[in-house]
């Protein structure tokens, strides 16, 4: 058994002005709707810091997944390109409302980029063509997509209550897409990632859910 390897980061956060800056890796300045109050802006801004590391680290090392691959059907990787979709289309639209409502759940955003990494090894780990999880927030390879994210982001605009409402149904069809599993699905390294996706978007669901209640 390899010996276990630790990683320390350092969380700089530094005020210039109007101006917050988190470093952590990366450097990611204070955007208009985080809060004055320094401990929920300083946590805004450090979600977002983490988000872009964990983009770094995936160019950088490729990534991994513990568990063994094994085989897919075409059904099941067209059903790893929807799932792929999907994810970012809720990350994207997390982000997006972030950047125009305060308060708003943007911790949200960095449990969202660790699920597209996860869906990003998948996709390379299989040769499935990638229908544009590394592009830029807002854009989508698939025109359908791209129309869907627009008219969610328009939806979402009528205020913070309504890009609430955007997200739990996009977190809802998340959770309808990942359960069941798709037929006959083995490859254990898929499962696993899809058990974790399917977790953790029911406790995002949660979260939203508490949002829209205040």
């Amino acid at each position: 058994m390899a010996p276990a390897r630790t990683w320390t980061v350092e969380i700089t956060i530094t005020e210039h002005e109007d101006e917050r800056r988190t470093q952590v890796g990366a450097v990611v300045h204070r955007r208009p709707s985080d809060q004055e109050d320094a401990g929920i802006g300083d946590e805004s801004a450090t979600a977002r810091a983490l988000a872009v590391l964990a983009y770094k680290a995936l160019d950088a090392g490729g990534g991994d997944i513990e568990q063994p691959a094994g085989s897919i059907n075409p059904v099941q990787r067209a059903h790893l390109r929807a799932v792929a979709v999907q994810i970012k289309m809720v990350h994207d639209l997390l982000a997006a409302f972030a950047d125009e409502y305060a308060p708003f759940p943007a911790e949200l955003v960095a449990a969202q980029t660790r699920e597209l990494v996860a869906v990003r090894l998948l996709l390379e780990r299989y040769a499935v063509e990638d229908p544009g999880t590394h592009l830029h927030p807002g854009l989508f390879s698939d025109a359908a997509a791209q129309r869907d994210y627009q008219r969610l982001r328009v939806r979402g605009k009528a205020g913070r209550s309504a890009a609430l409402h955007v997200v739990a149904t996009a977190l809802q069809e998340t959770v309808a897409l990942l359960e069941p599993l798709p037929a006959g699905l083995s490859a254990p390294d898929m499962r696993n990632v899809y058990f974790q996706l399917l977790a953790s978007s029911q406790r995002q669901s949660r979260v939203v859910q508490a949002w829209s209640a205040r």
